[in-house]
């Protein structure tokens, strides 16, 4: 009886210890996995498992040893999803700092950080779909997290529309895993430029001769980086418009304004008003456009002799008192009978060369045709000066012929210039001093004085002696 006893413990002792070691050691195989790999993949809670069945124990046992000879699983990571991708400094401007942040989000959480490797392209529509890359970088998710976001300073050097692409490695040049195209288009905007100035530099226009346009572009902003411009000319006629020029023109980094000069041919005379147009780029989104506040006048190209002009204030000597002189060598270059710095005496200009030669200011009529006489003589020329005491008509009927020579009271000592024509409304000359305030007795405003014009009433009355209202003035023959 004893004996029957005994074996009976001895059986349920062996069963308890093997029970016991089965489960220990199933269970610390499956903590250590889930340790060791990050991922748990079967555990058990024993202080709340009432009823332990072997059967049972060992399935779940075959099935951690099956897990764990499985190398893929083992070496898998989270899927990363791009989550969004947004601009944090809207709106995009060109040659500024803009900021873009990328969310990636896991489908699973661990207990240890992951790195992966983002690159960020810019896709541009309006250059064929081209694909330019932005930005790149590393972004870790931290462990016991299941998403965060990476930041990148990018700069953009043209405008226009943008899509943006994300792609997520596991490694730089290694496997890629996602990758996502914004939702949205945005947009890159250029600093607006404006038309500050639409000025002919050749004036006045004439049919059928070369006129220099020039338009000034500026900025509000201070850009760091080229900004490309394309601008169209136009020219706008009661009757139509045509478009007559067109370039590119760039600010550079740092410029906020920049001329681009444009030449000009108008075949027909008339009233214009210039438009100008500025775009992106050629055939691109238009930028900004302005029509000339005043109308100008294209004349016909016999109305006004091309007399050379001087301004008397670049005269080596007597620059406040040689208008005389200076008016003078207008008209013997005009007739080609002195030629600057060939027959000039080594002069590059020709009123430089009268008043080395004859000393200094003539302010006398006879003296003036003493000048011009001498020198044609010399050189072999027929043209004679003359003068005579007229009146406006006779002024007029002269100006038919050919260009004068003209003394007045433009100023209180008096002065002397160059008249070219007459147009009906304006009297058109060659002033050496500049531009006269077109006041008797009165002054000037300084600039070119070529090609000014001087209108009827006013220059009349400056021109007539007070006392018998007849006008001085000097004609060739």
């Amino acid at each position: 009886m004893m004996k029957g006893r005994k074996l009976v413990l001895s059986i349920f002792f062996i069963t308890v210890v093997l029970v016991f070691f089965v489960l220990t050691g199933c269970t610390k195989s499956a903590l250590e996995t889930s340790d060791e790999h990050g991922e748990e993949v079967v555990s058990f809670d024993l202080t709340t498992k009432q009823d332990i069945d072997i059967k049972e124990v060992a399935e779940n046992c075959l099935t951690e040893m099956e897990l764990t000879s499985d190398k893929s699983v083992l070496a898998s990571l989270p899927v990363p999803a791009i989550k969004r991708i947004e601009y944090t400094t809207l709106p995009l401007k060109v040659g500024e700092q803009e900021n873009v942040r990328i969310f990636i989000e896991e489908t699973t959480q661990t207990n240890t950080s992951r790195t992966y490797f983002v690159e960020v392209f810019a896709i541009r529509p309006a250059l064929n779909n081209a694909e330019f890359k932005i930005a790149e970088g590393y972004i870790t998710i931290p462990k016991d997290s299941i998403g965060g976001y990476v930041g990148f300073s990018v700069r953009f050097s043209t405008p226009g529309a943008l899509y943006t692409r994300v792609k997520v490695y596991d490694r730089p040049g290694g496997t890629l895993l996602v990758q996502r195209i914004g939702m949205y288009e945005d947009y890159i905007s250029s600093p607006t430029p404006q038309i500050s100035s639409i000025l002919y530099t050749s004036y006045p226009l004439r049919v059928n001769e070369t006129e220099q346009l020039e338009v000034l572009l500026s900025e509000t902003n201070y850009v760091k980086v080229n900004r490309p411009y394309f601008v169209e000319v136009y020219i706008d006629r009661s009757y139509g418009s045509w478009k007559v020029a067109e370039g590119n023109v760039t600010l550079g980094s740092g410029q906020t304004s920049q001329r681009v000069t444009f030449n000009i041919v108008f075949n027909q005379p008339g009233s214009i008003y210039t438009r100008i147009r500025v775009y992106d780029r050629k055939g691109g989104i238009l930028l900004a456009e302005r029509t000339g506040k005043n109308a100008d006048n294209v004349e016909n190209q016999s109305i006004i002799p091309n007399v050379p002009y001087y301004n008397q204030y670049s005269n080596y000597a007597y620059p406040g008192s040689t208008c005389n002189l200076t008016s003078v060598a207008m008209m013997l270059d005009y007739f080609g009978i002195t030629k600057p710095g060939v027959n000039t005496g080594g002069w590059s200009r020709t009123p430089d060369y009268l008043i080395s030669r004859f000393g200094g200011p003539v302010y006398d009529a006879a003296g003036l045709d003493y000048v011009f006489n001498t020198i044609a003589r010399e050189k072999g020329s027929s043209v004679r000066m003359y003068t005579k005491l007229g009146t406006a008509a006779d002024l007029r009927a002269e100006l038919q012929r050919g260009p004068v020579i003209i003394q007045g009271w433009y100023t209180r000592s008096g002065h002397v210039m160059v008249v070219l024509a007459f147009d009906g409304t304006n009297y058109i000359c060659n002033d050496p001093a500049g531009v006269w305030n077109q006041v008797k007795y009165g002054g000037y405003l300084g600039g070119s004085g070529k090609f000014v014009k001087y209108s009827k009433d006013n220059f009349e009355w400056a021109s007539t002696d007070d006392g018998d209202g007849l006008i001085l003035y000097h004609y060739f023959r």
